[in-house]
């Protein structure tokens, strides 16, 4: 039986060692962190549960082909229901509010009715949202491994994106949104989906919530991770946390194992990271491995992105449900970065999530390469790195209760993390979260998850293909599984 290392136990590790195991591999897979599910995770303070991934699943429909590999990795259970997300999001400016509904013509009537002058734009902008619902990620074989008629297959799931972009050709978000005379409109596209991201990112996001790909799993990330892990280890997998991997050894153009942080090496015959690929290039491997079309994707800041966040949580009333909301707001410094609008997002669809009578509200602002700069240097000082992330705290909490007045002394600050957490925990490039966002002219074709010149070493992780997130991590699993099953004259199952 051979035996397979793979480093990292989030959700592209957990999905390519479950797909291994199922076919009798000898799998090992070794996660730093004292929990697996990698990002894809959450913790408890105060008796509240704080979720850090899952606020809609991209592939969650039956049917769809993301979904068997959700249900084969046990993410998802095949008779499984989720929360239908019936609200995308809402945006208020100057007293008005409009909101993007799972009901996309309901949408569209609210935004005739707020601005009859933009009826033109309004009717394009939901038109192309039918043609984001038609986007479907295949889900079968490597992309660099399809036969024609795989091509030929692939080539008919492009056609909703190939129109998207060719209708919105070099127009990012912000631009598009410039075409309409409401502020309130312009607002609220550049609010879920930033200003410098493709258009088509919009159309692909709302499309999946409105065709209901993109629903909810209750019990929280961390549930739905501990979940994979058991699963992977109920079929002879084993799991080892709290183990930092510093290195990937090579003999001859082959791996031959992994070396641990305390001196410890672990034979294997195949390795996988699945890791940050800024990790895998420069700590695990030489950087002079990493693939050219991803270092070029680090390199080109014009047409690559990526970003992270400040992030609270709040303890409020279960009652004041709020959903993922955009306001205006007294201006504030996060980072190196000044905000007039924040967004806020209530959990109170779970009840799992606090005690009886809460809920969870959380604030999500991004911070660019440069705010993450001013976070790494305040770190060194741990309690000024303390200090501003209470302040922080404070200024949010005044701004939400000036916001929702219900909320005066009937809010409570249960915990606030920077880009500098994702960074301890999960070794992300400059704290991101999710992968590279394509800007203009970006060339989105995946990265695949070979390593040249070394021949039984294999790449997995959202860093492979944009934007990244679950269903990327899950899909690039079972695409090293493939190559590894391929190798030993197998199919995979």
């Amino acid at each position: 039986m051979k035996k397979v290392i793979v480093i990292g136990g989030g959700v592209a590790g957990l999905s390519v060692g479950t797909l291994l195991s199922k076919n009798g591999f000898d799998v090992e897979i070794y996660e730093k962190h004292s929990v697996p599910g990698g990002e894809m995770t959450g913790w408890k303070r105060e008796n509240h549960y704080i979720d850090n991934c899952v606020q809609w699943l991209l592939g969650s429909k039956k049917g769809q082909p993301l979904r068997k590999l959700y249900e084969d990795i046990a993410l998802l259970d095949e008779d499984e229901e989720l929360f239908h997300k019936e609200i995308f999001y809402s945006s208020s400016l100057n007293g008005e509010t409009i909101t993007f509904y799972r009901d996309k013509e309901k949408t569209r009537e609210e935004l005739l009715n707020l601005s009859p002058e933009d009826e033109k734009e309004i009717n394009k902008l939901i038109d192309h949202v039918y043609v984001g619902e038609q986007l479907e990620i295949p889900a079968g074989h490597p992309y660099d491994k399809l036969g024609l008629k795989d091509l030929a297959r692939l080539s008919t799931h492009m056609k909703p994106l190939i129109k998207l972009k060719k209708d919105y050709l070099f127009v990012n978000v912000e631009k598009m949104a410039s075409s309409f005379k409401h502020p309130l409109i312009r607002k609220a596209l550049t609010d879920y989906i930033m200003g410098e991201f493709e258009a088509y990112t919009f159309f692909s996001s709302y499309g999946a919530v409105t065709f209901g790909n993109g629903d909810i799993p209750t019990g929280g990330s961390l549930f739905r991770a501990l979940k994979m892990a058991n699963y992977f280890k109920s079929l002879g997998g084993k799991l080892y946390l709290n183990k930092n991997v510093t290195k990937i050894v090579l003999e001859k153009k082959k791996a031959t194992g992994i070396l641990l942080e305390d001196g410890t090496f672990i034979k294997g015959d195949y390795v996988v990271a699945c890791t940050d690929t800024s990790y895998t290039f420069g700590t695990l491997l030489d950087d002079k491995y990493m693939p050219k079309r991803l270092r070029k994707m680090y390199n080109n800041k014009e047409r690559y992105s990526f970003y992270s966040a400040f992030q609270a949580a709040y303890s409020i009333p279960d009652e004041m449900k709020f959903g993922v909301h955009f306001f205006d707001t007294e201006n504030i410094k996060v980072g190196t970065q000044e905000f007039d609008r924040i967004s806020s997002n209530s959990y109170s669809y779970d009840k799992s999530f606090a005690p009886e009578g809460k809920t969870v509200l959380q604030v999500n602002i991004p911070q660019n390469e440069e705010s993450f700069k001013y976070w790494k240097a305040l770190y060194n000082d741990k309690e000024a790195y303390m200090k501003e992330k209470m302040r922080l705290a404070k200024e949010i909490e005044d701004r939400l209760i000036k916001q929702y007045p219900e909320l005066k002394d009937n809010i409570h600050l249960l915990d606030t993390w920077s880009p500098m957490t994702y960074v301890r925990y999960y070794n992300c490039f400059n704290g991101a979260y999710m992968s590279f966002m394509s800007l203009k002219k970006a060339n989105v074709l995946p990265i695949p998850g070979i390593i040249k010149g070394v021949s039984n070493c294999f790449l997995a992780g959202q860093w492979l293909m944009c934007p990244g997130g679950i269903p990327i991590a899950a899909l690039t699993g079972k695409f090293a599984a493939y190559r590894i099953m391929k190798k030993e004259g197998k199919t995979l199952d």
